[in-house]
């Protein structure tokens, strides 16, 4: 297990180094409105990524053995096409209610559909177990995407960094596709995986609606926050910039649990949870030292650090160390392709947080911190829950996949 998550934790560091650098630049060089600004355009096309995606990276997951399936390949590139007809409709209304320049419309679209391409790629690599190469492409473009934009924005200190961003994006998203897509050739399956078109469509349905969810989860700062005071999400973005660190460590188990997942469901669900508990044992000093350090760490960056980023921080780097537990026991639902049980539990959270963060974020931002927190102590407590009751359909499901791919 330890070299395993070292080398998804070593470029996962990679990654989450090279993207802090460049937040850190933006957020000392750039008036709070441009980090503003740079925070919706990220957020926008993080939300019209998992349109295009449409819930096929999961399907691709559990059923990369024998190449993409050609039914996910059927759905995924019509909702390609159906993504990019709807956001060109209404991009006008979108810009004008986030106050988004309307000119950068063909670089938002180009990037999102290579970032689309590259995405299905990387979890194909995934599914098959190809963990070298899985981290390759699904970290090593996010590296090169931003050590490129931090020199940009090293020696060019008047550009636009959400131009920047995309345009860069762009340029390597292309060439990650086109040299893994082509090299690294993915099979399409010319058989039936389960029957029916309908089946698949439905779970990649359920899969996309909780991606979606996770996604406006993610961004609800600025969601919420942009449209209440700039000046908020400037500071919530900062801090969540120092909190993520957290939830690198705890992503790097899921992508070890998931490119592993054959190798740890061997001796069943409690064997699972020991290698599950021991991730965590191996974590839990990572948290402790983040939760001491992290707001010394903003005050070294930013200056003094206000009484409400101080709580933010904390309460932000607690609710992601559960992830460490939660995102394991979700690799198993994936891979089970239990997709109306994520659905149920996404749709909670996601309500969760709306529900609080709209009647609570005009008073401070720290009540979005906590709304977030809240729906990450109730995926941990529900995964748990579920998994335990039915661990025997689930392995008995996975161990399956393995025998029919």
């Amino acid at each position: 297990m330890f070299f395993n998550l070292l080398k998804v934790m070593s470029s996962g560091a990679a990654a989450q180094g090279v993207n802090f650098l460049c937040v850190l630049l933006i957020s000392t060089q750039f008036a709070d409105s441009e980090i503003a600004l740079f925070s919706k355009v990220i957020a926008l096309t993080a939300i019209t990524i998992v349109c295009m995606d449409f819930g096929c990276n999961q399907l691709i997951v559990s059923r990369s053995n024998k190449g993409v399936d050609r039914y996910v390949l059927i759905i995924k590139l019509s909702a390609i096409v159906s993504s990019l007809v709807l956001f060109a409709l209404f991009w006008d209304a979108l810009a004008s209610l986030y106050n988004i320049p309307l000119d950068i419309l063909p670089y938002f679209l180009f990037y999102v559909i290579t970032t689309s391409l590259s995405n299905s790629i990387a979890y194909s690599l995934q599914g098959k177990g190809d963990m070298r190469f899985f981290l390759i492409v699904f970290y090593g473009r996010v590296i090169t995407h931003f050590s490129i934009l931090f020199l940009f924005l090293v020696f060019d200190a008047s550009s636009q960094p959400y131009m920047d961003w995309l345009i860069i994006g762009c340029i390597v998203n292309l060439a990650f596709v086109l040299v893994f897509g082509f090299w690294k050739k993915q099979k399409i399956s010319l058989e039936r995986h389960d029957g029916l078109l309908n089946s698949s469509l439905k779970k990649s349905m359920l899969y996309f609606l909780s991606a979606l969810a996770v996604v406006l989860m993610l961004r609800v700062d600025a969601i919420i926050l942009g449209g209440i005071s700039d000046e908020w999400l400037a500071e919530f973005f900062k801090v969540k910039a120092i909190a993520l660190g957290i939830s690198l460590v705890s992503t790097s188990f899921s992508h070890m649990f998931m490119t592993k997942i054959k190798q740890y469901t061997i001796n069943g669900w409690p064997g699972y949870m020991r290698e599950v508990c021991k991730a965590f044992l191996m974590f839990l000093p990572v948290s402790i030292i983040m939760l001491i350090m992290a707001p010394t760490v903003y005050s070294n960056l930013y200056g003094d650090i206000s009484t409400s980023a101080n709580y933010i921080m904390l309460i932000l780097i607690c609710a992601y160390s559960t992830g460490v537990i939660t995102n394991p026991i979700n690799a198993l639902l994936l891979r089970a392709e239990k997709a109306s049980i994520l659905f149920k539990m996404n749709i909670i959270q996601l309500i969760i947080i709306y529900g609080l963060s709209s009647l609570l974020a005009a008073y401070s931002p720290v009540y979005v911190a906590m709304a977030i927190f809240s729906a990450h102590v109730f995926s941990l407590v529900f995964t748990l829950k579920y998994v335990r009751s039915h661990n025997v359909q689930i392995f008995r499901k996975i161990k399956a996949s393995f025998e029919v791919n």
